[in-house]
């Protein structure tokens, strides 16, 4: 019964519910979590496209790059590829602090 199965593994009777009658549909009982979350974008052929453009011109604008690539216009996250895929630039050295002696 789905009381005594709920008791047995610690979770509610209804979860329990749920549960059996997504069986037969699914076929089983791993959630279907391969199917959530975000679709990105950048496909593999997108980001081959990216890292032969970037260095030609490393200061494109994201809608440049989207119109060389026919691709939709960059947003969100995958605006952030081209900066994941640029070469990295050595960080600049710090400008020494000025340091006062206490009066």
């Amino acid at each position: 019964s789905p009381r005594g199965i709920a008791a047995g593994l610690g979770y509610c009777v209804a979860a329990v519910r749920r549960v059996r009658q997504h069986l037969p549909a699914r076929g089983t009982l791993e959630a279907p979590t391969h199917r959530c979350g975000r679709k990105s974008l950048l496909s593999e052929a997108r980001k081959a496209g990216l890292q032969q453009l970037l260095p030609r011109q490393p200061d494109a604008t994201l809608a440049e790059l989207a119109h060389r690539l026919a691709a939709p216009p960059l947003r969100g996250r995958l605006a952030c590829a081209p900066l994941r895929l640029a070469p990295q630039r050595p960080p600049k050295n710090p400008t020494p602090r000025l340091t006062h002696e206490p009066s």
